[in-house]
This record gives structure tokens, C-alpha cells and sequence, in this order.
């Protein structure tokens, strides 16, 4: 039997944690979220099956102005989804932008895994 010796938290304080979506070709999605500091803080975006034709590009803008983005037609396709993760040192909003650069409606799903903190003073 496989067993966690160690874990760790991460991610979403507030905001959603799950988003289902469709987006028609160049249409945008925008998500406000707060990500704990000190933990590793993991957005991704993957096509459901159905959305052969679509492409996902995903990006990431805090409030300090770092911009993170998982962009272009090598990723945000049904076989490989959009993926980004980075290290807050404290407690920060990001602006999530979800956009379908692609011909075809996307049909998604945005993740955030959650914070075991329940707010930034924890």
C-alpha cells in the first residue's frame, strides 16, 4: 500500500477552486482569486473531450504586476492542458484570464486546489 509521508498546502483562500466553462472562439473568461502566501499556488485549464478545434490559452496578472502565461498552440488542447504554478512569498489577488484562441467552442474546466489556511491572516 502507497503511502504520503509528506504534504503540502497550497493554492485557493478565496475564489473558486473549480470553474466549468464554454467559451465560443476568442471569447474570454476572467476569475478573481486569493492565493495563500508561502505555499505553492497552482492554476490549470483543461478541454474536455468535446472540444476538438479549441485552444485554451491561460494567464495569470497579480496585483504587484507579475504576469504568468501558458499560451499558444503547443499547449490548451484536449491532449495537454494549460498548466502554470509559482511561490507567493504573502497573500495576493490574481486575475486569472481564460481564453479560447481557437475556432471551435471550448468546453473547460479551470482548477485552483485550495488553501488548508482560511483566510491571510492564518
Amino acid at each position: 500500500m502507497a503511502r504520503i509521508n509528506i504534504s503540502r498546502t497550497r493554492g485557493v483562500i478565496s475564489g473558486v477552486s473549480r470553474l466549468d466553462v464554454t467559451l465560443a472562439p476568442r471569447e474570454t473568461e476572467t476569475v478573481t482569486m486569493t492565493m495563500a502566501g508561502g505555499e505553492l499556488a497552482v492554476i490549470e485549464a483543461r478541454l474536455k473531450r468535446d472540444s476538438i478545434g479549441a485552444d485554451l490559452d491561460l494567464i495569470i496578472e497579480t496585483e504587484t504586476g507579475l504576469r504568468l502565461e501558458d499560451t499558444g498552440p503547443e499547449t490548451g488542447t484536449v491532449e495537454i492542458g494549460t498548466y502554470l504554478e509559482f511561490w507567493p512569498e504573502t497573500c495576493m489577488e490574481l486575475k486569472i484570464y481564460l481564453s479560447n484562441s481557437g475556432s471551435q467552442n471550448a468546453s473547460a474546466v479551470l482548477l485552483a486546489p485550495a488553501s488548508s489556511l482560511v483566510s491571510c491572516g492564518n
